[in-house]
C-alpha cells in the first residue's frame, strides 16, 4: 500500500496527494481517490521544451520548478500538463 509522501499544489488552487514514487493517491479538484496505481507524476519541467524533469523529492527540497509543467504517466501514456495555465505546478511539499 502506498503511503502519502507529497502534496503537489496546482496553480488553479487544487492539489494532489502523491506517494513517494509519484503515484497519485488523491485529486482534490475532482475529490477522487485513485486506487489503480496506474497514474503517476514522473516530474516537473521548468519550461515546456525542457529536456530535464525535476523530481518530486528535489522540488520538495527547494529546487526551482520554473513554469511548472507537470509530466505524468497515465496507464502507460506519458503526458505533459500546462495548458490552460492553471494546470501547472506551483509547489511540492513533504507530508509528515
Amino acid at each position: 500500500m502506498n503511503r502519502p509522501a507529497y502534496r503537489l499544489w496546482i496553480k488553479g488552487g487544487w492539489y494532489f496527494i502523491l506517494a513517494e514514487d509519484g503515484t497519485i493517491l488523491f485529486d482534490s479538484e475532482r475529490n477522487y481517490t485513485s486506487t489503480s496505481g496506474e497514474w503517476k507524476i514522473i516530474g516537473i519541467a521548468t519550461r515546456h521544451n525542457s529536456h530535464r524533469l525535476v523530481s518530486l523529492k528535489a522540488a520538495a527540497n527547494g529546487e526551482p520548478i520554473g513554469q511548472g509543467w507537470v509530466h505524468d504517466l497515465d496507464h502507460g501514456t506519458h503526458r505533459m500538463w500546462g495548458m490552460p495555465k492553471h494546470h501547472r505546478a506551483v509547489n511540492v511539499e513533504v507530508l509528515k
